[in-house]
């Protein structure tokens, strides 16, 4: 028998700890490897019985090109036997519809062998031709239930060439299934590997630690004894396969080299050296919960019953381990509020109770966000409302302070999510990514490295800790916590010299939307016995995050910028949906302003929060079913998608209603319109008045009688400029038949250009891109004419190779609207990836600005030919469409608008921040110290900064490699409106079609002005809103903030109707004193609000500061009246940012006004809350606020 002592890796992770051997023991020459080299196949990365062998050859059931060949060692030249035996390791799916495969030795068949039933049988034996033998001995149940162990091929030495290697190929069957066998790519030898696993167990003499000694043994079963000095011996057997032994040696304090003796029958006494390292005692605490697909496995229906049903299983299982030791009684972490929403909503009163008596005695964790979402896409209101429900539902229920946020899969966040949390009381985040598919390195660059993430003003942050392999860990282990892995999982640590002493894990099942397993606590409850370090504790977030932060907060690491995200890019998969969602995010926050104006003792706050709702569900990461693009047409695609898309209509229908129900009260007034302003600063704009509204006439006039600059437009509405409306106020137009106002317009149009006196614009004859753009102050053509490109260029790319770029087609040109009040040019062209591509071109006269609606009419893409192709999913029919915009701005700096902060590409990022696309709220600005460029965007959300570098496919071996991934961004003044892709393989749509419009606007400008900027993004984003005029004109504005750099973000009716409560957002780059003026109100003592509306501290704050709480209160006359704006706040803000920073001002005021017994105490209280955003400080300025 011949036996070798090899230099085996055993463990995944080696350390200096891992010793091996190769010693020859006997001179039998019957067994050979059966694996030396592969030939052909598809190579899988898969577990094996041999920790460190992860690589196979998978052949599946699927088709005829299913095959995997490979070559065995040389047959001797000497063999003097009649048969030889060739070993491998194999892996076989078992299967209860078994499909067959067939094995080849050089090229001719020999055996028919199928899928195992079940894992009852460890071993048979297939006959074969000419009389040669397979036989099959499993070792191992995987952790998926499938069979591993080794396979030998006993085959006539007359039937093999001597001095050559034979070929072996197994070709499945093409039967559509994906029923499977593996061959690992690892020479068999008899072989011996020694590891010392930083793990320590109590004995009564102190603490031992085990060296693992593992033994690939091939032939008849041996006795063997495993020593070393003081050591627990080893008496055991050596059975066929692989053999694990453990030898306790006392604990070490230091390296330090021993012998380990080898006694095996039949053989000479053989010693092996290893130097064992000293372990260090550590804590791990896995936080069991499940990640939240709102769909993708299930529909989302079921999803959300699973959901429930997953919370009342939990409850089961913390009583059944209610009497286990401490650290394995089980805990469940709700991951996302939205499933406590559902349990809560749903759920008879007992079983309320129950939950609610589990969270609080710490059994049942809550998190502060309401799901998993794509924080990119979120307008800034967005980010708030994510945290409204946990908030407010731990403040109903009784409930313990929400400090955590769980989110899972999503990789990479937007950086002002970090001031919402610290509004919300969150001091923890638990970013647990996805572990492979589309997350650039953020697992590289963070995985085990917990920081602190600070906030854009320089005062707020959370404590930042992602854990080893994202989420998705216990996936990997088929949901079995292992001896193996926790050896291999700590020698990890050591290996990347994690410096602490407790660390945790997420365990969400096998798989998305797994309930909970109780496996776990078993598994701990065996391992604490055993072992004394490490030791397991089942947790809840904040409780793991809590001792971290007392042991080693105070030496984090700090991290300041923007973690731009990577999955929002899929968002352009459905941009027609994803351009109504943003649109219905921006219409809630003015409906909320004008509920506030009108009637905010009647705000409808239940239909608010459901309009919400729909926002933030279409904002979530599941788009649709895993089989979006392998099976694109399936009832389970479309079923998800209708849903997900209804999200969207439906935020758009509720936001829409919730507009027309503020405007109920009042009779109406025929051929009048009121125009109202729902933002903080006087609007000078122009307004389109549909055809319904405008049917009395084209001329218009204000209240006086004074006639107005208007024009019909070709598609029968009437636009007319407003100009200076009063913060939250409007003004009464009216609508007679007549001549339109004659005026002196400076709108004209010559051949392909538009002139407006103040912007100059003008079309390429060919392409009908814009080609010069010439402002009122600036001597230099904007357009960049270096580039091969030109402002609002189409260009669709198939596939990912930039050298495929397709532009439009010839252009047609023609005049849309002549004015006087607007001018248009409509371009018409050809486009690939579209049945047609309009651009229309326009200026207005009085405006320094050129708006631009591009509307593509989308064909559909290519769909994949074939079911269960996964390389045509990840790879082909792709496509990309975009709108380039390279600016002539010499030395401009490009600033990115995100929520409650700017971010400069690659300045502001952090590592492993995505840099192949950007997620961008409402404009970009490019500007050099003279002049600039603001470009504001409504509908398309992402861009590509410098050059077309979303061409990121599915390919996740490619992908997988990190410098696969852009790593740095230049400067440069050329970004492209990335408007549609189809590049995922899998959630997103695989095709999307028909008319889709992405309106954008330009303007140009001097000197870089923040306030400027700012309010031209919002001002496009949020248009003034037309209504039928009903009763008295609307008074006078509600409420003047006083100085124009502070802008209001939210003005809102509280909760219960008897508060206003007011977000301010400094823009400027300077300490302001904020001044209010409310219509006849004075007052005279200030407090802090918060998310719960409710009384703050009222102590010191700096301007920095996150979530500051103010409320303002007073004795009043026994009325409320509306009139004269009198000043009743005056405080000093300080703010050293160079860019912008936010402040949510809360004020309460009791009042008479909607008392139903006259009384102050049941009227309307005002309210207002402060939070405070902005960029990095680079000094700290303090005030009070009196």
């Amino acid at each position: 028998m011949k036996i070798t002592i090899t230099a085996t890796v055993i463990i995944l992770v080696l350390s200096a700890s891992t010793a091996m051997c190769e010693k020859n023991l006997s001179q039998n020459q019957e067994w050979f490897s059966g694996y030396s080299n592969t030939l052909s196949g598809n190579k899988f990365q898969y577990h094996s019985p041999i920790p460190t062998v992860n690589s196979a050859l998978l052949v599946r059931a699927l088709n005829e090109n299913q095959v995997a060949e490979w070559e065995t060692d040389k047959v001797p030249v000497d063999f003097q036997g009649e048969s030889i035996k060739f070993i491998w390791m194999f892996a076989i799916d078992v299967n209860p519809n078994p499909k067959k495969f067939r094995l080849y030795v050089n090229n001719e068949e020999y055996f028919l062998f199928e899928n195992p039933l079940s894992t009852q049988k460890m071993e048979w034996k297939v006959p074969g031709k000419n009389g040669a033998e397979l036989f099959f001995k499993a070792t191992l149940i995987d952790r998926h239930d499938d069979l591993q162990g080794f396979a030998v091929l006993k085959i006539p030495a007359e039937n093999l060439v001597a001095g050559k290697r034979v070929k072996i190929k197994v070709v499945g069957e093409p039967a559509g299934s994906h029923a499977w066998y593996m061959t690992f790519r690892f020479p068999i030898t008899e072989s011996v590997s020694i590891k010392s696993p930083p793990v320590l167990l109590p004995e009564k003499d102190g603490d031992y630690q085990p060296l693992i000694i593992d033994f690939i043994h091939i032939g008849d079963p041996l006795k063997i004894i495993i020593s070393s000095k003081n050591s627990k011996n080893v008496i055991s057997q050596l059975e066929f396969g692989i053999n694990r032994f453990e030898l306790l040696i006392p604990a070490v304090d230091r390296e330090k080299q021993i012998d380990v003796l080898f006694e095996i029958e039949e053989t000479k006494p053989f010693t092996q050296k290893v130097i064992p390292k000293r372990v260090r005692k550590m804590e791990i605490y896995i936080l069991p919960h499940s990640h939240t697909d709102i769909g993708y496995t299930d529909i989302q229906t079921e999803v959300e019953r699973q959901h429930v049903q997953f919370i009342d299983q939990a409850l089961g299982i913390i009583d059944s381990t209610a009497t286990y030791p401490a650290g394995a009684q089980y805990k469940w972490n709700i991951e996302v509020s939205w499933a406590l929403d559902a349990y809560l909503t749903n759920q008879p009163s007992e079983k309320r109770e129950r939950l609610i008596t589990a969270i609080k005695e710490g059994h049942i964790g809550i998190e502060g966000l309401y799901n998993n979402v794509l924080s990119g896409l979120c307008r800034p209101e967005e980010l708030l409302r994510l945290f409204n429900y946990s908030v407010n539902c731990s403040e109903k229920y009784g409930l313990p302070k929400i400090e955590s946020a769980m989110i899972s899969d999503v990789p990479g966040y937007t950086w002002g999510i970090v001031g919402a949390m610290s509004q919300a009381g969150i001091k923890y985040f638990s970013p647990a990514p996805n572990y492979f598919d589309r997350i650039g390195t953020i697992l590289a660059t963070w995985e085990d490295k917990p920081f602190y993430w600070l906030g854009p003003s320089s005062k707020d942050k959370v404590l930042v800790w992602i854990p080893f392999f994202g989420y998705g860990l216990s996936h990997t282990l088929g949901c079995k916590m292992t001896e193996n892995f926790v050896f291999e999982f700590m020698d990890k640590l050591e290996e990347k010299e994690y410096p602490y002493d407790l660390t945790y894990l997420r365990w969400s099942g096998l798989r998305d939307n797994w309930g909970p397993e109780p496996q776990i606590s078993e598994f701990i409850k065996r391992w604490n016995t055993k072992y004394a370090s490490p030791k397991f504790f089942i947790s809840t977030t904040p409780e793991v995050f809590r001792k971290f932060e007392g042991r080693y907060g105070d030496q984090l690491p700090i991290v300041q910028g923007d973690w731009t995200p990577y999955w929002e890019d899929g968002a352009a998969s459905s941009a027609k949906e994803t351009a109504i969602n943003r649109a219905s995010s921006e219409r809630l926050v003015q409906a909320e302003a004008l509920w506030a104006m009108l009637n905010p003792a009647a705000y409808p706050k239940n239909e608010f929060y459901e309009a919400w709702k729909n926002v933030l569900m279409y904002s979530e990461h599941t788009w649709g079913a895993d089989v979006s693009v392998t099976a694109p047409e399936s009832k389970k695609t479309r079923e998800l998608w209708e849903i997900k898309q209804a999200f969207a209509f439906d935020a758009e229908e509720q936001s829409l209603k919730l507009i027309e129900k503020a405007f109920e009260q009042g009779n109406l007034r025929p051929s009048e319109i009121d125009v109202f302003n729902t933002n903080s600063w006087k609007r000078t704009d122009l307004v389109y008045v549909p055809t319904n509204l405008s049917k009395a006439g084209d001329k218009v006039t204000d209240q006086n009688g004074n006639p107005v600059p208007c024009q019909r437009l070709s598609n029968g509405e009437l636009v007319f400029v407003v100009k200076n409306i009063p913060p939250f106020a409007a003004k009464r137009y009216k609508i007679t038949p007549g001549e339109i106002h004659r005026w002196d317009s400076k709108t004209k149009i010559e051949g392909t250009q538009l002139d407006n006196g103040i912007v100059t614009v003008k079309l390429d004859k060919t392409t009908g891109n814009i080609c010069e753009v010439y402002a009122e102050g600036i001597k230099i053509n904007l357009v960049d004419l270096k580039s091969d490109e030109q402002l609002n260029g189409y260009l669709f790319l198939p596939g990912k190779d930039l050298a495929n770029i397709r532009k439009a087609g010839k252009a047609k040109i023609k005049i849309k609207e002549n004015g006087p009040l607007v001018v248009s040019l409509m371009v018409e062209s050809d486009a690939p990836g579209c049945n047609k591509l309009n651009r229309e071109i326009k200026l207005i006269d009085g405006f320094d600005r050129v708006d631009i609606i591009n509307t593509i009419d989308k064909k559909r893409a290519e769909l994949k030919p074939n079911l269960g192709n996964w390389d045509f999913a990840r790879s082909n029919g792709k496509e990309g469409l975009h709108f380039a915009y390279p600016f002539n701005v010499p030395d401009g700096i490009m600033r990115i608008d995100i929520p409650f902060a700017v971010m400069r590409p690659e300045t502001d990022q952090i590592p492993s921040a995505c840099k192949n696309w950007f997620s961008v709220q409402r404009w970009i600005d490019i500007s050099n110290e003279k002049f600039g460029v603001t470009w504001a965007n409504a509908d398309a959300p992402m861009v590509e900064v410098g050059e077309i570098s979303g061409n990121i496919l599915g390919n996740l071996g490619e992908q997988k490699k990190l410098d696969y991934w852009r790593s740095k961004v230049e400067p440069t003044q050329k970004f492209y409106s990335w408007v549609m892709n189809n590049h995922w393989h899998t959630n997103y749509r695989a095709y999307q079609e028909g008319f889709v419009t992405f309106s954008y606007s330009i303007r140009p400008h001097k000197k870089y002005n923040a306030v400027e900027v700012t309010r031209f993004g919002i001002s496009f984003s949020q248009p003034l809103i037309v209504a039928p005029a009903k009763g008295e004109p609307v008074l006078p504005s509600l409420l003047r903030v006083e100085p124009e750099a502070v802008i209001v973000t939210s003005l809102k009716p509280s909760e219960d109707g008897k508060a206003w409560m007011v977000r301010l957002f400094n823009a400027g780059g300077s300490p302001e004193t904020v001044e209010l003026n409310w219509r006849n109100q004075k007052s005279d003592t200030m407090y802090f609000s918060n998310l719960l509306e409710k009384k703050g501290t009222g102590e010191n704050f700096s301007a920095q500061d996150i979530a500051i709480n103010l409320t303002y209160a007073r004795k009043i006359a026994n009325w409320f009246a509306f009139g004269t704006s009198v000043k009743y706040i005056s405080s000093q803000i300080w703010h050293t940012s160079a860019n912008a920073i936010a402040l949510d001002v809360g004020v309460s005021i009791n009042t008479v006004f909607f008392s139903p017994d006259g009384s102050r105490k049941n009227g309307l209280k005002i309210g207002m809350s402060i939070s405070n955003y902005g960029s990095p400080t680079e000094k700290k300025s303090h005030g009070r606020i009196p």
